[in-house]
């Protein structure tokens, strides 16, 4: 999975964990949060601080502002190794998929237009 794809499900789960307070139980999220950390050593496994990072135990009875620590530390991670991923490169940041043409766009102007009227 891409960090691109990680920090979107990351930015997602905090915003819906600032409507939840304590004492919610939130046990179902940490199966979500340690699925997510072993994406992230997948595409890092040589990233030192995603290695001390704990997955949760299945049963952790972790609050949700606990959570929302631990999936925002994650997600500022996973931005920051993109950023330098592209610095490193010397290319900027590449979105996730395209932007959809918009509808103001001539279809001469369109990406496809300008590759088919290439040589």
């Amino acid at each position: 999975m891409r960090d691109e794809t990680l920090v979107r499900m990351l930015e997602d789960a905090c915003r819906k964990l600032e409507h939840v307070h304590f004492p919610a139980e939130t046990p179902h999220l940490a199966p979500i949060y340690n699925g997510l950390l072993a994406a992230a050593r997948a595409n890092h496994p040589d990233h030192v601080f995603l290695n001390v990072l704990a997955p949760l135990a299945p049963d952790a009875r972790t609050g949700p502002e606990e959570l929302n620590v631990l999936f925002g530390q994650l997600r500022i991670l996973l931005e920051a190794l993109t950023e330098e991923g592209s610095r490193d490169s010397g290319m900027p940041p590449q979105p996730s998929s395209p932007p959809p043409p918009s509808p103001h766009t001539p279809p001469e102007a369109s990406p496809e237009a300008a590759l088919a009227a290439s040589p």
